[in-house]
């Protein structure tokens, strides 16, 4: 199951917090890969690309590359200001760009979400009905929604909360952290998700590509976590513990711009079972992520 790739690894979005990863793993186990990046290059085998202007697609994309699409707007708050923008970027753009190549590579990977599901029951299974409450798990359903019916040879990977050791990258444990240093900073006790290691989830997705045969994988931690546990172990963990403090509430209770998600979580048993993966214990990526950000905050 871990076979080293016999393909070549395009990584489109090398420079974010998955495709830097990515980038990295592949580097380090000396494949054969090309990584591309649009304005903040993170690694010499990179290649600038900018999905706006895909004139030079054929030098880029060489016959049976594993593309492996990282690239998009992600951050929902942002999306959801920018609407215009992010449906021109993370829709438009991206299926003008599968077009383009969905007819001579190997395989199209195709980075989703949890944000696809509604969040009313959790512990979604590949095969669940799709209904995203926010614009952001819209256009990533509308992507696949195409990918599904356009072509034979692809993978539509989605994942959860991933989280990096780097500081720059924006993670919930980061998030949390920011807003119980906050006053009338609130917590959901009945909000769920669950916290994956990004080294995890990129070693993991290398180690399977080869022997991807399922049209649609959720790859993420299985462990899940509610916002008030999270919260408490950051108060524990914390050096600024004393700066920090909550009210428990419901989900029900928090405002959002947009609706969000309450059960947060993917069902990962496809994963567990068929492809026998392994990934950090949640309460130690965590506790990780809480010694870095203290190290690189002053307060």
């Amino acid at each position: 199951m871990h076979n080293k790739p016999s393909k070549r690894i395009l990584i489109i979005g090398g420079s974010g917090l998955i495709g830097s990863s990515l980038t990295k793993n592949c580097e380090e186990l000396e494949l054969n890969f090309k990584s591309t990046y649009y304005s903040n290059k993170t690694n010499s085998n990179q290649e600038r690309f900018d999905l706006n202007d895909i004139s030079n697609i054929d030098d880029l994309v060489k016959k049976d590359d594993i593309v492996i699409f990282c690239s998009a707007l992600a951050n929902p708050n942002y999306v959801f200001t920018n609407q215009k923008k992010a449906y021109e970027f993370n829709v438009i753009k991206t299926i003008n760009f599968i077009k383009k190549i969905k007819d001579r590579i190997h395989r199209l990977i195709f980075l989703s979400s949890v944000e696809v599901f509604d969040g009313q029951k959790g512990n979604y299974e590949e095969k669940d009905t799709k209904n995203p409450l926010n614009f952001y798990g819209r256009t990533k359903d509308e992507v696949e929604n195409f990918i599904l019916n356009n072509m034979k040879n692809y993978t539509i990977i989605r994942t959860g909360w991933n989280t990096s050791m780097n500081f720059k990258y924006r993670c919930v444990i980061k998030l949390t952290y920011e807003t119980l240093l906050k006053e009338n900073a609130k917590m959901a006790s009945d909000n769920f998700f669950s916290i994956t290691h990004v080294d995890d989830f990129t070693k993991n997705l290398i180690k399977i590509v080869n022997n991807l045969e399922d049209n649609i994988l959720h790859l993420a931690q299985h462990q899940k976590i509610s916002r008030v546990q999270l919260a408490d172990i950051i108060i524990n963990k914390s050096k600024f513990k004393s700066k920090m403090k909550y009210e428990k509430v419901k989900f029900s209770e928090i405002k959002f711009k947009e609706p969000r998600s309450r059960l947060n979580d993917l069902n990962t048993d496809l994963l567990q079972t068929k492809y026998k993966v392994n990934f950090t214990d949640i309460i130690e990526t965590i506790e990780r992520k809480i010694n870095i950000i203290d190290s690189n905050i002053e307060i």
